[in-house]
């Protein structure tokens, strides 16, 4: 069976939180730049916002696909890790910047999110499929799996605190004041970051996923074709419950995200609050994927997934009764995002399991498709936080100069924890059918590389 490399242990996730820093930079200041840099109106921002949305969410469908049918020189992954973020990084740099007239920039703008981001979904995904490749064990995927969560929720941490900073020190400092510099040497910064983290998944995992031979007409090792990619999903239980978990407890996740400046300025009177809160937010989530490894010695994979979704909904369910006293929400926010941070920490981990049931089942390798689905959940339930919030501050009456009332309070805390509280609950119910125990996903993988050296010694002769 394939191990880990203890480099691979320690290491393999750094690329993450690089990359995580320039989605902060998306995430957090992308309606600005558009607003307030390229001084679009808001109406023709939030129409480049959903364009880009919709072509982001399709590409992150057929990037597993694509990564899938490719088998270039340092193999059918790593090659993605070394090619996809430069070019991607050219792309993403052009984004902040701007050509000619308003609508010159906004068009460029669409475009370049669109290559940059099609390529995002490729890489992204061909990493989280290397981290199923370099080891069989489960214990060891989780291991993986918990440390890549780890990392992003370090970059997260940092680019909270470290984004706005840079902005504003380039616009200063080299932009001589132009708020347009401070955003294009962050996103050149933070790409530079992102490649060489990508980099070092790259030589870490040297030897791993190495380059497929061309197989000879009548080899009885088949291409694997757009049928064989969608009979991976379809004839895969684990894999469906998986995807229905993945939706509801990340639709819970954004939309908690979603509305917490707003619970932090309605409830607790606090704007400025919503920085502390984030940071405690992630800490927990943090800590949660550090320790992911750790309860699946003992629960194994599936039965650790329901605890830390269990956890994370009940401590949410005490923050909301104990609200709006600052200190003890705070605790309890963080102990759920910890419990969350156990189940999150290994995602991965169940879909490269769940790739695994896949080739067992149909004997076809289509571990790319399937880890491209992770991507695709994320785009997902971005796009249901989206309608979370909007009916949530349309259910409030929002608007930034409005009186608030004991009522608008209640709706509010009630919708902040409840929300989130149910769907992560939701979660839970598909992972009880998973009937896919650690110990099948072992003796699957050997029956699998049994078929390999049959497949090989009947070549040779």
């Amino acid at each position: 069976m394939i191990r880990m490399n203890n480099k691979i242990k320690n290491f393999f996730g750094v690329g993450d939180m690089f990359f995580s820093l320039m989605v902060v930079l998306e995430i957090a200041f992308l309606m600005v730049f558009l607003t307030d840099v390229l001084k679009l109106d808001i109406a023709v921002a939030g129409t480049i916002i959903s364009i880009t949305s919709l072509g982001d969410l399709i590409t992150s469908f057929i990037a597993g696909g694509i990564v899938d049918k490719s088998n270039m020189k340092w193999g059918k992954y790593r090659s993605w890790l070394l090619v996809g973020p430069a070019i991607a990084s050219i792309f993403f740099v052009l984004q902040f910047t701007q050509f000619g007239t308003a609508t010159t920039s906004a068009i460029i703008f669409t475009v370049c999110y669109l290559i940059s981001h099609t390529l995002w979904n490729i890489f992204y995904t061909a990493n989280r499929a290397l981290a199923g490749a370099v080891t069989d064990d489960p214990t060891e995927r989780a291991h993986i799996s918990g440390r890549i969560a780890a990392w992003m929720n370090a970059g997260r941490i940092i680019g909270s605190k470290l984004i706005i900073v840079m902005i504003l020190f380039f616009a200063t400092n080299v932009g001589g004041g132009n708020q347009l510099v401070g955003y294009t040497c962050t996103a050149l910064v933070t790409s530079v970051l992102m490649c060489i983290g990508y980099f070092i998944h790259f030589k870490i995992t040297e030897g791993y996923d190495l380059p497929q031979e061309v197989k000879k007409e009548n080899s009885p090792q088949q291409k694997v074709t757009i049928i064989d990619m969608f009979k991976g999903v379809g004839q895969n239980p684990p894999l469906i419950s998986v995807l229905f978990c993945d939706f509801f407890r990340l639709s819970g996740y954004y939309a908690m995200m979603a509305m917490v400046a707003y619970y932090s300025k309605i409830v607790l009177k606090d704007p400025a609050g919503v920085g502390n809160m984030l940071l405690v937010l992630n800490i927990g989530c943090l800590l949660g994927a550090l320790l992911s490894k750790t309860f699946v010695t003992k629960f194994g994979t599936k039965g650790t997934s329901v605890v830390g979704l269990a956890g994370a909904s009940a401590f949410m369910v005490v923050a909301m009764l104990v609200s709006p006293n600052v200190m003890t929400v705070m605790v309890c926010l963080g102990l759920s995002q910890i419990c969350y941070g156990v189940s999150f920490g290994l995602t991965t981990s169940l879909y490269a399991n769940s790739a695994t049931y896949a080739e067992f089942t149909t004997k076809k390798n289509t571990t790319g498709f399937i880890m491209g689905l992770l991507s695709f959940s994320i785009k997902t339930s971005q796009f249901i936080r989206g309608l979370i919030i909007t009916f949530v501050l349309g259910f409030i009456g929002y608007s930034a100069q409005m009186t608030v009332t004991e009522q608008t309070i209640g709706n509010m805390s009630m919708a902040f924890f409840a929300i989130p509280a149910i769907l992560i609950a939701v979660g839970i119910l598909p992972l009880l059918l998973l009937k896919m125990k650690d110990s099948d996903v072992i003796e699957m993988r050997k029956e699998i590389e049994a078929r390999k050296n049959t497949n090989t010694t009947i070549e040779t002769n």
